[in-house]
Order: structure tokens, then sequence, then C-alpha cells
């Protein structure tokens, strides 16, 4: 019985972060970093401001902890779509069509938020990478295996490869917030697809640029 009630408690427990952090994401899409308050999350989602200081601790706490969920959920997606894909330019492809459904459910703003929040907050700015760590590493994995045994592994390490990817992954989703233009994104990915074919067409071809070889 003891253990019955204590993971009755765990699953209640569980279920209440859930509702705050979802609160804290409907709070941060609605009111912006700036007016994203312990009150006002409360507000959000209809319950007592004390449940965020008992479950969390902090606001930082909270932000990294929605940081953290929303990436949990985004990685069994990104790891969905992106784990089959065969080449350069379809992987950016993929991407594309991610990126489009971050922007449509909200994904975008919040973490747009919660960056530009920390720019103000040592301890959240500091522990910003965290969430972010599980990304760019599946990049890299992917990346490793479409490079495979070619020269130009040398030239494109996967590492540094995975890393411009999530910045100009972080790029193009601050874009959406500036320019909400749906073509300007389009047109930066459909660029991006086509170097991904060329590079594409260096691997089959076996080139390594004469500066590498030397």
């Amino acid at each position: 019985m003891a253990r019955a009630r204590t993971t009755q408690h765990s699953t209640i427990g569980m279920d209440t972060k859930t509702r705050i952090i979802e609160a804290t994401m409907e709070t941060l899409r609605t009111e912006g970093i700036v007016g994203t308050s312990v009150r006002a999350i409360a507000r959000t989602g209809d319950f007592n401001q004390a449940l965020i200081h008992y479950h969390f601790g902090s606001i930082s706490n909270l932000l990294i902890s929605t940081l953290q969920f929303m990436g949990d959920q985004r990685h069994i997606r990104y790891a969905e779509r992106l784990g089959t894909v065969s080449s350069f330019g379809e992987l950016v492809h993929v991407a594309a069509e991610l990126h489009e459904q971050d922007v449509a459910t909200g994904q975008t703003s919040v973490l747009n938020q919660i960056i530009a929040g920390s720019c103000g907050d040592p301890e959240l700015q500091e522990r910003l990478k965290e969430p972010f760590q599980p990304w760019v590493d599946m990049v890299e994995d992917i990346i490793t295996r479409l490079l495979g045994d070619s020269p130009l592994a040398t030239l494109v390490p996967a590492h540094d490869v995975a890393n411009a990817m999530a910045a100009l992954f972080l790029g193009i989703e601050t874009l959406s917030i500036i320019d909400p233009d749906d073509a300007a994104r389009a047109s930066l990915f459909t660029m991006f697809e086509t170097l991904g074919g060329v590079l594409e067409a260096l691997l089959h071809a076996g080139v390594m640029p004469t500066s590498v070889e030397h």
C-alpha cells in the first residue's frame, strides 16, 4: 500500500509540474518574457503561486525545466524524422518542415523569449546549454553517418557542423519573430538545401579540395 501511495503521489507531482510548465509556455507566448512572472503563470494556469515555488524553487529553474520539456518533445519528433535522412539535401528539407511545425505550435516564440530573458539572468544564461545539447549531439551523429569515411570528413568536422546548424536554426527562429514572412524563411531553407545537394555531389565524386590535400 505504501508503494502504491508513493507512486500515486509521484504521478500527481508530475502532472502538476507539467501543468505549470504548460502554463509557463502559454504565458511566454502571450505575455512575453517581461510579463512572465510567478503571478502571471499562476493566473494563466489557474493554480496557487505556491505550487511554482514548491515544485521549481525559482522562476529560473522553471524556465530551464520548460526548455527541457520542450527539448524532450522536440527530440522525439526530430529523431523520428531525422533518423531516416540519407542525404544533406534531405536533412535540410526535413529541418525546414520541423521548423515550420515549431513556428506553428508557438515553440519558436517560447524559445526566443527564454533566450531573451537569459540576458539579465546569469543563472539562466549559464544553464541554457543543457536543453540544447541532446539536439546538437543528434545532429552530429547524423552528419557523421552521412559523411561516412569520405575525405570530406576532415574538411567538415561533424561537431562543428552540428554547432553551426544549431546556430543557424536559432538564427532562423529569431528571424521568424522579426520577420514573420514565410517566404523569407522558405527562401533560406531552399538555398541551404541546394548547398546540401552540392555537398552530396562532392561526397559521391570523392572530391577533396587541394588546400586540404596538402
